[in-house]
């Protein structure tokens, strides 16, 4: 029978869209020991920007900010784990490194995929899903889910990833967007333009273009989403609107916290394949799970298939090339149609949901 963890490590992945896609493991996680009466502290070790994201709402008691960069990172950071005492790691990460941390850090008890040559650095080894081998599409929720039975854990109900931005959060993305123009009250489309990678980026003259076109047709206020980095994008898509007015989050210092808020805001999510998408589905099934509007959403998806990161969203559309797999293949019309239906009340009332 597997041993319960009293003091729970969680290393959480790097990138946004992965840590947001493994709420429904650590729902299932702080479930299960509720249920059987435990009293279990469960902390997240995790990049310090992705802190303000999960710090409430996910179950976790505490996040432990780090990284484990350059050579003597593991064993820097490992110092400052093993402190904690834990008594149990579940390594969310693939990596080498994030199995060595935990072993340093002297956790007894270390859970994670036995894959990239550190199955003995683990005490729990996972086997990689064997259906087609390594590279057969699993996605990223049933991926992580995977990772309980080791603790004991069953995964049953609603597997969809889910975010609750705090109250206070909302109020303060409201009052950001009152205080430079945008009204909470009229329609407003988040358009988001970077990605981590250029196969992946929708080009900027049709996000701009886009922008014009929600503006004009739907009566649409804009925002474009984008990290510090991604100014010089931002700038070339603001540069080449030609009359919607919008407004540029990256120079307002947004944290994926606002940003968690600011999709309890709007209308309407045009993406990339990034955080950003999965972000605002994740508060789109809290509001969903709890009876109110949320956001459609239209992910323009590249070089990384659909199958990898499904989330089942009812009001997201996906849209894909096929036939040469590659982002600019998504026309600028397919993307207008894609809003304007997620735009349309059903005649029945509820949410326009088109199949992806």
């Amino acid at each position: 029978m597997p041993a319960s963890a009293s003091r729970l490590l969680v290393v959480m992945p790097s990138w946004v869209g992965d840590c947001v896609m493994a709420t429904p493991l650590l729902r299932a996680i702080r479930r299960h020991y509720e249920a059987a009466g435990r009293e279990t502290y469960m902390a997240a070790y995790l990049r310090p920007h992705l802190a303000p994201l999960f710090s409430s709402e996910t179950g976790f008691d505490a996040c432990i900010e780090g990284r484990p960069a350059g050579l003597l990172g593991p064993l820097r950071e490992a110092g400052r784990l093993r402190r904690h005492g834990f008594d149990t790691a579940l390594i969310l990460p693939n990596s080498f490194r994030a199995a060595l941390l935990t072993w340093l850090a002297r956790v007894p008890r270390r859970i994670g995929y036995d894959r990239d040559g550190r199955g003995p650095l683990l005490t729990g080894r996972v086997p990689c899903p064997a259906s087609g081998g390594r590279r057969a599409p699993v996605p990223l929720v049933e991926y992580y889910l995977k990772l309980a039975e080791p603790l004991g854990v069953e995964v049953a109900g609603d597997r969809s990833p889910r975010l609750a931005p705090r109250k206070a959060d909302i109020a303060l993305a409201r009052g950001m967007l009152e205080s430079r123009g945008v009204s909470p009250e009229r329609p407003i489309a988040l358009l988001n333009p970077g990605a981590s990678k250029p196969g992946k980026r929708w080009p900027a003259g049709r996000f701009a273009a886009l922008a014009d076109l929600l503006h004009d047709r739907h009566g649409m206020q804009i925002l474009i989403n984008g990290a510090p980095n991604e100014r010089e994008l931002i700038q070339d898509v603001a540069d080449r609107v030609e009359h919607a007015v919008i407004l540029d989050l990256s120079r307002h210092d947004t944290t994926l916290a606002a940003l968690a808020a600011l999709c309890t805001l709007v209308d309407l999510v045009v993406t990339n394949d990034t955080g950003t998408r999965h972000i605002a589905a994740a508060v789109g099934f809290e509001r969903l799970h709890r009876g109110e509007p949320a956001p459609g959403i239209v992910t323009i998806f590249g070089t990384v298939r659909p199958e990898w990161t499904t989330l089942n969203y009812p009001r997201e559309r996906e849209l894909v090339d096929h036939a040469t797999g590659g982002v600019e293949g998504v026309s600028l019309s397919q993307v207008a149609d894609a809003c304007r239906v997620l735009l349309t009340p059903a005649p029945s009332g509820r949410d326009a949901t088109p199949s992806n």
